[in-house]
């Protein structure tokens, strides 16, 4: 399980659109901020990057407990891309939300669906 749940105020966003939503904090977390970013990540069974990314800032200092909720919201770049599949990798984006943590930092990540604004219509 993970320790976020997300909530998209909608499935689907355009190029240059601001994504926005509320991230529920689901098990207490010994934060010292929380914040979500955006990605474009590309990979391949050996290579893994980040080829864009945002962040909101942080949402949240200290301690968080579960059921907190935090709204966020990052603009697209207006020339951002769809998500690609082929034989040899893919390009997707994802809302990653972090706490940021002594030692390990608590991720939660979740599928971002980018679609070309004539495809939106």
């Amino acid at each position: 399980m993970s320790a976020f749940q997300i909530a998209l105020d909608r499935q689907r966003w355009a190029p240059g659109e601001t994504v926005s939503g509320v991230v529920t904090v689901a098990e207490p977390l010994k934060s010292r901020t929380i914040e979500v970013f955006l990605n474009y990540r590309e990979e391949t069974d050996d290579y893994k990057e980040i080829g864009w990314s945002a962040g909101s800032g942080p949402l949240h200092e200290g301690r968080a407990e579960a059921g907190q909720t935090l709204r966020f919201s990052i603009q697209l770049p207006p020339d951002a891309l769809p998500a690609h599949q082929s034989a040899n990798g893919r390009l997707y984006w994802e809302v990653d939300v972090k706490s940021d943590e002594r030692g390990l930092d608590t991720h939660g990540r979740f599928a971002l669906d980018v679609q070309p604004a004539r495809l939106m219509a």
